[in-house]
């Protein structure tokens, strides 16, 4: 989608080293859950995976749409990276065991858009496999370098330190929101918290 190549791919072709740089831990529970709920036979994808700063589990394939932070990824153990939409999943059904979805859902442009990703993880993650999503909080908001977009109290453009010639989009949720699109895409909750300023999920597949 264009406005999605606008405010969101071409900022993180643009600014791939700025962001890599500024990113270099894993978020916070990701590390936790690899550790407490991931095997070491499972095969995981990262949907979305930027610079691959969650690659903590030695059968990870990352996926981006971004060249420019893949090639930060390769620094990363990996076992494969793809340069593929998170719409259109380039895997057959059922092959992983593990998703994780690190600040990825909140940057697409529309409900339908949201809940398509989420079918198309579920489409290519095992019965009973876990999916671990991350996304921003309303609560994010406060920050001074979020702008509303037509007065929304969901949707805004976000800055980069300042630089307001390139623009990132994010949809905030609530703990209300993420859970309804997470029920319509087929999805068990297993867990929901927040973590500073975002939500986290641990969702199970039922098919």
């Amino acid at each position: 989608m264009d406005f999605e190549k606008e405010y969101v791919h071409r900022f993180y072709s643009y600014k791939a080293q700025q962001f890599s740089n500024s990113r270099a831990k894993p978020w916070p529970f990701t590390a936790q859950f690899i550790k407490e709920q991931i095997k070491s036979t499972d095969l995981v994808l990262d949907a979305g995976c930027g610079n691959g700063r969650q690659f903590l589990h030695p059968n990870t394939i990352g996926l981006d749409y971004s060249a420019n932070l893949l090639r930060k990824a390769s620094n990363k153990p990996n076992i494969g990276l793809v340069q593929g939409d998170i719409h259109t999943l380039p895997f057959k059904n059922d092959v992983f065991d593990v998703i994780l979805s690190i600040a990825v859902v909140h940057h697409l442009c529309s409900h339908e858009r949201r809940a398509n990703c989420l079918f198309e993880m579920k489409r290519v993650l095992k019965n009973k496999g876990k999916c671990l999503l991350y996304v921003w909080h309303k609560e994010a908001s406060r920050k001074t370098k979020f702008s509303a977009i037509d007065g929304s109290q969901n949707e805004y453009f976000v800055s980069w330190r300042g630089e307001e010639d390139i623009l990132r989009y994010y949809f905030l949720f609530d703990e209300e929101s993420l859970e309804n699109l997470v029920n319509e895409a087929g999805f068990k909750i297993l867990e929901m918290n927040r973590e500073q300023e975002s939500i986290y999920a641990v969702l199970e597949n039922e098919k």
